[in-house]
């Protein structure tokens, strides 16, 4: 038995192209590569949590929390009820495809820079567990021309790192805006620019 049970979005709902974090309980709530994860996947389609857990791995107990914050802060959306076997199920939805983080909330600043390290960290750790199941399951080796890493560390003048922020900010753009929904293969970028502290012991 499937019965409506709330006037919601529903089901075809379509996530924003672009949302602006400007809140510190919004950075907060998206500080956490788990719930980068779970955006990842309620961007691609809606889901309910007992499917997310499924996709990921995890007790789907242990994310009701998780998407209940997001839901609160606006991250994600509760798009669609429905009663299945006398058991109401709710399916979420992120509330957009791409994520931009205010600049403001990424300035030193007592806890705004904590929530905001958080944030850029759990992008890297995202991508580098996501990094780590391509590799245990078998799918580079299977698509090993697709592949690329690289990490290198230089010294330049701030002019010439803008330069190349530039070209990077060019690529993103352009692998944005390649994705095709029913394509068979599943790519991730993960793009990374930024000046280190010196070490004077450690110059390159």
């Amino acid at each position: 038995m499937v019965e409506q049970t709330e006037t919601l979005p529903g089901l075809e709902f379509r996530p924003a192209d672009i949302q602006v974090i400007d809140r510190i309980d919004e950075l907060r709530a998206i500080a956490n590569p788990l719930r980068i994860s779970l955006l990842d996947l309620l961007v691609a389609e809606p889901r309910t949590v007992k499917e997310i857990g499924k996709a990921l791995g995890i007790n789907s107990t242990k994310l009701y929390y998780h998407v209940g914050e997001m839901e609160r802060t606006g991250l994600v959306r509760l798009v669609h009820t429905e009663l299945q076997s006398g058991i109401l199920a709710k399916y979420y939805r992120a509330a957009a495809r791409y994520y931009y983080i205010a600049p403001s909330l990424l300035q030193a600043s007592g806890s705004r820079d904590a929530a905001g390290s958080e944030f850029l960290a759990a992008h890297i750790e995202s991508g580098a567990r996501d990094l780590r199941r391509a590799i245990g399951s078998g799918r580079i080796d299977e698509l090993y021309d697709t592949f690329m890493v690289s990490r290198r560390v230089v010294r330049l003048s701030a002019e010439h790192a803008a330069k190349i922020r530039v070209a990077l900010e060019e690529i993103d753009r352009e692998v944005a805006g390649a994705g095709v929904p029913n394509e068979p293969i599943r790519m991730e970028l993960l793009l990374a620019l930024f000046p280190v502290p010196e070490n004077e012991n450690v110059r390159k």
